[in-house]
């Protein structure tokens, strides 16, 4: 219902064109009238009415995209259209569960993506090889184990592993699928070589790096991959809020606090997602920027009831630093820890110890997460908290172990 103007969509959205369309259908037949129009002028470009059977919607989506990208740059080369008609799978059934698990994962809470799953079940039931829907549901499982501390780590690690070596068996070249797996062999096996591999894959793919990768490259201090991660992803996909966060985070770690915190007050208004509000949280904290830190962390309650272990590690150390030490915080932490929860509690038990000056518990928490093999202490190489203690051998004997790249060869 926008009264916006095209040229003014297109000025929002920083774009050169747009394509319109509308669909109806009617019993098996379906009917798509589609123009492409020139962002700043208005013009008419091309325009196309279509009208198919349904079971042929996958075949009208390629003519659609092969249409509107010749429009653009003119002949195709041989690959290109074949990619555009590449098909992930011919089950119009399927196609349609994997759309909804995509949309309820990218909604980014636990509510939504619980009911991804079986969504994503309901289409590999249907179609065995479809690759979309294995790898849509090992991300599910990553974030469930990983950052919201619903499932165990060491059941989220099977099912992603399980499901990302099926979907990668059937297409060892598909984009999604290595990124994924990147993930897995950096958060899960710390296997950071392997990690690499599969994100360097995804370049190889499709000439840009995986989302996760912006992840994983800043924490193993590949500065130069890094910008470059988050450089496509400002230029290509500048409603993709996480590369906000790592832009900033890297910004913060080559000691550029000032332009970190430029990029986090530009960028926080307009953004609500919950991952960028968790990474608003923890980098305003780090920063000291503690009001700005305690709003952040309110808006991202509010979109999960989900108490994770840095929902409490944050409120244990802003009311810390705001004078009120809440040793109840500290408890729910250690009893997150005793039940084996998900989420890095003994990690954050840890930082919290640092960031208290009592770094006896601190190194004993440290070592309690290095042998639980908690997802956080990925962050163990770059985590700013940590960087008095570097030198400690402590520090030094399982920063060896966890074997983290040498940047100087890489």
């Amino acid at each position: 219902d926008t009264k916006l103007t095209i040229p003014e969509i297109a000025a929002e959205l920083g774009v050169s064109y747009l394509l319109e369309g509308s669909a109806q259908k009617y019993q098996d037949e379906i009917k798509l009238i589609t123009q492409l129009i020139d962002g700043s002028t208005d013009a008419n470009i091309w325009s196309q009415d279509y009208t198919r059977d349904f079971e042929d919607v996958f075949a009208l989506q390629s003519d659609i995209a092969t249409n509107v990208t010749a429009k653009l740059i003119g002949a195709l080369s041989a690959s290109e259209i074949n990619k555009i008609k590449k098909r992930s799978t011919s089950d119009v059934e399927a196609y349609d569960y994997f759309l909804k698990g995509d949309y309820l994962r990218n909604r980014w809470n636990k509510e939504s993506l619980e009911k991804a799953i079986p969504q994503f079940e309901q289409a590999i039931a249907l179609d065995s090889q479809y690759v979309d829907s294995y790898v849509g549901l090992a991300y599910v499982y990553i974030v469930m184990g990983s950052v919201w501390g619903v499932y165990p780590e060491d059941f989220s690690l099977r099912k992603s592993q399980e499901l990302l070596t099926k979907a990668l068996s059937i297409d060892p070249n598909h984009f999604e699928g290595n990124n994924v797996l990147g993930a897995n062999y950096s958060f899960y096996f710390w296997d950071f070589d392997k990690a690499l591999y599969h994100f360097n894959r995804t370049r190889e793919i499709a000439g840009h790096y995986g989302n996760y990768a912006l992840d994983f490259l800043t924490k193993m201090d590949l500065e130069d991959k890094a910008r470059e991660a988050i450089g496509y992803y400002r230029e290509n996909e500048p409603l993709n809020d996480a590369y906000i966060s790592f832009e900033a985070q890297l910004e913060g770690l080559n000691g550029n606090v000032a332009g970190a915190l430029q990029i986090l007050d530009k960028e926080f208004p307009l953004f609500e997602g919950h991952l960028f509000m968790r990474e608003c949280a923890k980098l305003y904290y780090t920063y000291g920027e503690y009001r700005k830190s305690a709003m952040a962390l309110e808006r991202m309650k509010q979109s999960s009831e989900v108490r994770s272990p840095i929902v409490v590690w944050l409120e244990a150390c802003l009311s810390y630093h705001a004078g009120q030490p809440n040793v109840e915080k500290v408890t729910e932490l250690e009893s997150m820890y005793e039940n084996k929860s998900s989420g890095s509690p003994a990690w954050f038990l840890a930082l919290y110890y640092f960031e208290t000056e009592n770094s006896a518990e601190g190194f004993e928490w440290l070592q309690k997460s290095y042998e639980s093999h908690e997802v956080e202490m990925t962050w163990l190489k770059m985590e700013p908290i940590l960087e008095a203690y570097r030198s400690d051998p402590r520090y030094r004997k399982m920063y060896q172990e966890m074997g983290f790249i040498d940047t100087s060869s890489k």
